[in-house]
């Protein structure tokens, strides 16, 4: 536990003195800020899918925050993205192992230290993107604080997941191109593609992938399956990609 606790130090000190975490909460914030403001002048227009309105006709600033996530998501995956790729590209990962033998115990620390920063970014996001939707919806707005609290909250836990299956990818594909256009794919091409309505098979297989899952978790969606069950499969594919990344960590060499 100890040696752990050192390495998610290290992990830390390393996260803190670099450019690359300020640039990416800069840009999330700016992404978020931007569609935040852009969904909720469209659903003040009523431009919006009627399923995003709740039955009294109106939207909550939460919805709102959650469409802008998706766009914010990209600039905390690049950033948990480079924190693993960068060390390969800089050779600086095998100082690091020198230091913290146990691939394990690295990538542990590694997801730990950035699934935290991400928490906590995901969730200052989330309740910036319900604040600017709140005067932009007008009357259009449901407000109601503890339905803002709550979907900020699912937003960090959502995005603190993906950017552990970022640190596992990256850990894994090692090339920062190659594991971000990977995740992008996984994310956000293939569920479009593979939902058809006349095909169960390919839908099922789309609700399993982490893009949809968590947008079924974020919007409370209960079909094909429950919020709950959302969160756990994305949660599920960031341990597979974290057992991934350790499993080619140990084969190969750094």
């Amino acid at each position: 536990m100890n040696a752990l606790h050192g390495a998610v130090r290290a992990e830390w000190t390393k996260l803190w003195t670099t450019r690359t975490v300020w640039w990416a909460l800069i840009t999330a914030t700016l992404l978020m800020a931007a569609g935040a403001a852009q969904y909720a002048i469209y659903a003040k227009g009523g431009d919006l899918s009627r399923d995003l309105f709740e039955a009294n006709g109106l939207v909550g600033p939460g919805t709102i925050a959650v469409m802008g996530a998706s766009l914010a998501q990209f600039a905390l995956i690049a950033l948990a993205t480079l924190v693993m790729t960068g060390e390969h590209s800089s050779g600086l990962i095998r100082t690091t192992l020198t230091w913290v033998p146990s691939r394990g115990r690295v990538l542990l620390a590694k997801g730990a230290v950035v699934g935290a920063t991400i928490l906590v970014a995901g969730i200052l996001l989330g309740l910036l993107g319900a604040g600017l939707a709140i005067p932009l919806l007008g009357d259009r707005g449901d407000v109601q604080g503890g339905q803002i609290t709550s979907h900020a909250l699912a937003i960090g836990v959502y995005l603190a997941l993906i950017g552990v299956l970022s640190i596992g990818l990256s850990a894994a594909l090692r090339g920062p191109v190659a594991s971000l256009v990977s995740i992008f794919v996984v994310l956000v091409v293939i569920p479009p593609i593979l939902t058809t309505p006349d095909n169960k098979v390919l839908n099922h297989l789309a609700a399993a992938l982490p893009g949809t899952a968590g947008d079924h978790y974020l919007r409370g969606s209960s079909d094909p399956y429950p919020p709950a069950i959302g969160l756990l499969i994305v949660a599920a594919w960031a341990v597979a990609a974290l057992l991934a990344g350790w499993w080619v960590m140990r084969r190969k060499d750094a």
